[in-house]
């Protein structure tokens, strides 16, 4: 999107105001011409804001309708046509189990799609929200509950990164053997969740 606008002959300082703008709601997405591409993929304004007050009752401040938010969360590293804007209506940051369940029952409830949202570096488009609703980050899943050395296995979280899970693992001489060039940020729950084979996976196996 800033390479969208300096590309339009915006500066810096230009595009800061517009964003501070559109988080007032005073039409940056017109200024981009997206106003119909928001209109197509988002959900209901009154669906959205009635989801939004029920998840804020239990998030606080890890529920964001801001469109600086649902821009940040739209998109991985996936080919995208230029003009593409599959926004979320809502970004959610849970922390438990029990936070995703209740973020499931009012997505339900009001029939609002959910996407999670790993390190974005997908070459795939899994996080777009090409139907809006809600996009739920999984990072805060980051824990590392179990290295079984005895049976070379270990129990962590969907938000973990790669990166993160090997400097424990060399602690005790072992070692995951995906390192993908975006290991610092990509998760171990989407590489599951996109079937990769690991970056060395013919000779250590899948």
């Amino acid at each position: 999107l800033i390479g969208q606008l300096l590309e339009r002959g915006y500066t810096i300082a230009s595009i800061r105001e517009l964003f501070d703008a559109w988080e007032k709601g005073q039409g940056l997405a017109h200024v981009l011409g997206l106003d119909e591409a928001i209109r197509g993929t988002a959900q209901p304004e009154a669906v959205a804001t009635l989801g939004f007050d029920e998840l804020q009752a239990i998030f606080k401040n890890r529920v964001s309708r801001s469109p600086m938010h649902r821009m940040a969360y739209s998109r991985d590293w996936s080919p995208r046509q230029r003009n593409a804007q599959d926004l979320p209506d809502l970004v959610v940051i849970p922390h438990s189990t029990d936070e995703v369940v209740q973020l499931v029952q009012i997505a339900l409830k009001y029939n609002l799609p959910v996407t999670p949202f790993a390190g974005g570096t997908g070459m795939g488009g899994g996080v777009a929200a090409w139907k809006g609703g809600i996009m739920v980050e999984t990072k805060g899943f980051n824990q590392i509950h179990e290295i079984d050395v005895e049976n070379f296995s270990v129990t962590v979280g969907t938000g973990i990164t790669l990166w993160t899970l090997n400097e424990q693992l060399a602690r005790h001489g072992l070692w995951l053997p995906h390192q993908p060039d975006s290991k610092r940020a990509c998760t171990v729950g989407a590489s599951i969740g996109c079937d990769n084979d690991s970056t060395f996976g013919i000779r250590y196996g899948k």
